[in-house]
């Protein structure tokens, strides 16, 4: 466990400052932790105490590896309701940890916010040829492939995308009609992507009552 008295204002924070649309909302929180967490200096060798692992270590004391970066990446977006995994298996023939990120248009991304924290700056990442901006809600044949990430997971069962997420994305708004069997007609309604539809009142049929 964490201490939630901690964790829950730097979350709450963080959440506050992530407007827009679920791309500049992700794109916020990620940048957060470019800004804010730096890499523990004994990452790379594996002697790094508890807490850099954990959620803790990225929003207390905002000293993580991997798995701290991930886990706390995914408690942030899961309390936004933006659905995230944490993904683990290797990178370079190293342990490693990620996340995928379902994005609007319901295909899941790989999102790296540890490689793109420690190697900004670089021209590429640690020897894929990457550059250190595509760790956004990345292809995830591409960061498998020119990363040299490779997953310890079965993705069969998820959608995922071929190509990287475009920020231009509008999702698709609906048309919702009714159909009354005979009784009195109710107009269409428009609803666009994400709202609530507000029922309109019950038909009416002569000789009928709506049981509902």
């Amino acid at each position: 466990g964490y201490d939630n008295a901690k964790v829950q204002p730097v979350i709450d924070g963080i959440i506050a400052g992530a407007t827009g649309s679920t791309y500049a909302k992700v794109l916020s929180v990620f940048n957060w932790f470019e800004t804010n967490v730096t890499y523990h200096p004994d990452g790379m060798t594996g002697a790094t105490p508890h807490d850099a692992h954990e959620l803790y270590g990225a929003l207390v004391t905002k000293v993580a590896v991997c798995e701290g970066y991930s886990k706390a990446f995914k408690e942030i977006l899961d309390q936004m309701k933006i659905p995230c995994m944490l993904l683990s298996g290797e990178m370079d023939n190293g342990p490693h940890m990620w996340n995928a990120v379902q994005m609007d248009d319901g295909k899941w991304y790989f999102t790296d916010v540890t490689n793109h924290q420690l190697l900004k700056g670089t021209a590429t990442d640690l020897g894929g040829g990457r550059a250190y901006t595509n760790y956004y809600v990345q292809d995830t044949s591409g960061m498998i492939v020119d990363g040299d990430y490779t997953p310890g997971f079965n993705f069969s069962s998820r959608s995922l995308s071929a190509t990287d997420y475009d920020p231009n994305f509008t999702p698709a708004d609906f048309t919702v009609t009714f159909e009354t069997n005979g009784g009195n007609t109710i107009a269409s309604v428009p609803v666009a992507n994400g709202d609530s539809l507000t029922l309109p009142p019950n038909p009416t049929r002569t000789g009928y009552t709506f049981d509902g």
